[in-house]
Protein backbone atom coordinates (compact mmCIF):
# COMPACT_ATOMS: atom_id res chain seq x y z
CA UNK A 1 0.00 0.00 0.00
CA UNK A 2 2.55 2.59 0.68
CA UNK A 3 4.38 2.10 -2.69
CA UNK A 4 0.83 2.80 -4.40
CA UNK A 5 0.85 5.85 -2.30
CA UNK A 6 3.96 6.89 -2.90
CA UNK A 7 4.15 5.80 -7.11
CA UNK A 8 0.72 8.02 -6.92
CA UNK A 9 1.82 11.12 -5.52
CA UNK A 10 -1.49 10.54 -2.72
CA UNK A 11 -1.33 12.82 0.51
CA UNK A 12 -2.21 10.95 4.02
CA UNK A 13 -4.14 12.52 6.43
CA UNK A 14 -4.56 11.68 9.93
CA UNK A 15 -6.67 13.04 12.21
CA UNK A 16 -6.63 10.54 15.44
CA UNK A 17 -3.75 7.86 15.28
CA UNK A 18 -1.62 6.08 12.30
CA UNK A 19 0.48 3.18 14.33
CA UNK A 20 2.06 0.09 13.13
CA UNK A 21 2.13 -0.55 10.05
CA UNK A 22 0.25 2.71 9.13
CA UNK A 23 3.10 4.37 10.26
CA UNK A 24 5.79 2.34 8.65
CA UNK A 25 3.95 2.57 5.59
CA UNK A 26 1.14 4.40 4.73
CA UNK A 27 2.14 7.57 6.99
CA UNK A 28 5.56 7.74 5.49
CA UNK A 29 4.53 7.31 1.74
CA UNK A 30 2.27 10.25 1.40
CA UNK A 31 3.29 12.89 -0.33
CA UNK A 32 1.86 15.71 2.36
CA UNK A 33 1.39 13.94 5.38
CA UNK A 34 -1.55 16.35 7.16
CA UNK A 35 -2.04 15.51 11.06
CA UNK A 36 -4.36 17.13 13.95
CA UNK A 37 -2.42 18.93 16.14
CA UNK A 38 -2.74 15.78 19.02
CA UNK A 39 -2.28 12.87 16.37
CA UNK A 40 -0.28 10.13 17.45
CA UNK A 41 2.20 8.33 14.70
CA UNK A 42 3.39 5.17 16.49
CA UNK A 43 6.41 2.93 15.60
CA UNK A 44 7.10 -0.74 17.17
CA UNK A 45 9.03 -2.55 14.73
CA UNK A 46 9.33 -3.93 11.19
CA UNK A 47 10.52 -6.27 9.22
CA UNK A 48 14.16 -5.90 10.93
CA UNK A 49 13.11 -5.74 14.21
CA UNK A 50 14.67 -9.05 16.32
CA UNK A 51 11.94 -9.18 18.57
CA UNK A 52 8.96 -10.45 15.90
CA UNK A 53 9.47 -14.10 16.76
CA UNK A 54 9.51 -14.40 20.36
CA UNK A 55 9.83 -17.24 22.64
CA UNK A 56 6.12 -16.14 23.88
CA UNK A 57 4.61 -17.54 20.11
CA UNK A 58 6.18 -20.47 19.71
CA UNK A 59 4.69 -21.50 23.04
CA UNK A 60 1.70 -21.64 22.01
CA UNK A 61 2.73 -23.64 18.87
CA UNK A 62 2.70 -27.74 19.61
CA UNK A 63 6.70 -29.03 19.51
CA UNK A 64 6.22 -30.92 16.56
CA UNK A 65 4.94 -27.95 14.40
CA UNK A 66 8.05 -25.58 15.84
CA UNK A 67 10.54 -25.84 13.63
CA UNK A 68 8.68 -25.90 10.64
CA UNK A 69 7.42 -22.06 11.88
CA UNK A 70 10.56 -21.14 12.78
CA UNK A 71 12.36 -22.00 9.15
CA UNK A 72 9.20 -20.44 7.05
CA UNK A 73 9.36 -17.20 9.27
CA UNK A 74 13.25 -17.02 9.03
CA UNK A 75 12.21 -17.66 4.79
CA UNK A 76 10.04 -15.16 4.63
CA UNK A 77 11.77 -12.47 7.24
CA UNK A 78 14.56 -12.44 4.43
CA UNK A 79 12.06 -11.37 1.55
CA UNK A 80 10.26 -8.97 4.01
CA UNK A 81 13.32 -7.24 5.03
CA UNK A 82 14.52 -7.02 1.15
CA UNK A 83 10.97 -5.35 0.30
CA UNK A 84 10.92 -3.37 3.40
CA UNK A 85 14.81 -2.17 2.21
CA UNK A 86 13.43 -1.35 -1.36
CA UNK A 87 10.60 0.72 0.12
CA UNK A 88 12.49 2.90 2.20
CA UNK A 89 15.05 3.45 -0.42
CA UNK A 90 12.24 4.35 -2.85
CA UNK A 91 10.74 7.08 -0.49
CA UNK A 92 13.83 8.13 0.78
CA UNK A 93 13.14 7.57 4.57
CA UNK A 94 15.84 5.58 7.01
CA UNK A 95 14.77 1.94 7.24
CA UNK A 96 15.73 2.71 10.90
CA UNK A 97 12.71 4.53 11.91
CA UNK A 98 11.09 0.97 11.86
CA UNK A 99 13.46 -0.26 14.78
CA UNK A 100 15.14 2.97 16.28
CA UNK A 101 13.22 2.78 19.58
CA UNK A 102 13.54 -0.62 20.17
CA UNK A 103 17.93 -0.67 19.36
CA UNK A 104 18.70 3.05 21.61
CA UNK A 105 20.13 2.55 24.90
CA UNK A 106 19.59 6.06 25.83
CA UNK A 107 15.80 5.75 25.63
CA UNK A 108 13.34 3.83 27.42
CA UNK A 109 13.68 -0.30 27.57
CA UNK A 110 9.95 0.34 25.59
CA UNK A 111 9.16 -3.64 25.69
CA UNK A 112 8.76 -3.28 29.55
CA UNK A 113 6.01 -0.47 30.23
CA UNK A 114 5.17 0.77 26.00
CA UNK A 115 3.78 -0.15 23.09
CA UNK A 116 6.03 1.26 20.96
CA UNK A 117 7.37 5.24 20.35
CA UNK A 118 6.85 8.25 18.20
CA UNK A 119 8.78 10.76 17.19
CA UNK A 120 9.05 14.44 16.82
CA UNK A 121 8.38 16.54 13.60
CA UNK A 122 12.14 17.49 13.81
CA UNK A 123 13.28 13.64 14.36
CA UNK A 124 10.82 12.23 11.63
CA UNK A 125 12.76 15.13 9.07
CA UNK A 126 16.17 13.98 10.24
CA UNK A 127 15.31 10.09 9.02
CA UNK A 128 14.15 11.47 5.64
CA UNK A 129 10.15 12.12 6.32
CA UNK A 130 9.28 15.51 4.71
CA UNK A 131 5.97 17.60 4.43
CA UNK A 132 4.60 17.22 7.47
CA UNK A 133 1.53 19.78 7.82
CA UNK A 134 -0.19 20.39 10.83
CA UNK A 135 -3.68 21.08 11.29
CA UNK A 136 -5.12 23.69 13.88
CA UNK A 137 -0.87 24.93 15.29
CA UNK A 138 1.60 23.18 17.02
CA UNK A 139 2.05 19.42 16.77
CA UNK A 140 1.66 17.39 20.13
CA UNK A 141 0.53 14.04 19.73
CA UNK A 142 -1.13 12.52 22.36
CA UNK A 143 1.54 10.12 24.05
CA UNK A 144 -1.14 6.64 24.77
CA UNK A 145 -4.00 5.38 23.21
CA UNK A 146 -6.52 3.66 25.61
CA UNK A 147 -3.86 1.23 27.56
CA UNK A 148 -0.98 1.99 25.07
CA UNK A 149 1.17 4.08 26.58
CA UNK A 150 4.30 5.31 23.62
CA UNK A 151 7.67 7.14 24.21
CA UNK A 152 8.95 10.23 22.59
CA UNK A 153 11.87 10.29 20.59
CA UNK A 154 13.34 13.64 20.07
CA UNK A 155 15.74 15.00 17.06
CA UNK A 156 18.86 14.67 19.49
CA UNK A 157 18.59 10.38 19.60
CA UNK A 158 18.12 10.28 16.03
CA UNK A 159 20.95 12.65 15.27
CA UNK A 160 23.03 10.13 18.19
CA UNK A 161 21.73 7.18 16.50
CA UNK A 162 22.66 7.85 13.18
CA UNK A 163 25.97 9.18 13.51
CA UNK A 164 26.66 5.43 14.79
CA UNK A 165 27.05 6.65 18.28
CA UNK A 166 25.61 3.26 20.73
CA UNK A 167 23.24 5.86 22.51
Amino acid sequence: MGSFIYSNGLNVRVDSYCLSSCANYVFTAGSVKYVSSNALIAFHGGATSKSIMNDTLLEKVPISERKKLIDKYTSNKKKLVITEEEFFDLIGVQQKITTLGETNRCLPLWEAKYAGWLYTKSSLSKLGVKNIVVNGGKWEPMESLNELKFFRIREEHVILKLAGHPC
